[in-house]
């Protein structure tokens, strides 16, 4: 699996502190997206293997 690597910017930071209980719950939300997208094409990929001589 790829390393993913995020910049945050000094503002993100700021914000960061102020509100730790709502960056949870994003960071949590982009973790299930992330996890969605590859699993959606990890059945894509099966899917074409499938149809193709190995």
């Amino acid at each position: 699996m790829d390393t993913i690597i995020r910049i945050i910017t000094p503002k993100e930071k700021e914000m960061r502190e102020k509100f730790p209980e709502l960056y949870k719950q994003v960071d949590r939300l982009n973790k299930l997206i992330e996890n969605t997208e590859t699993e959606k094409l990890n059945q894509l990929t099966k899917i074409n293997l499938r149809g193709s001589v190995i």
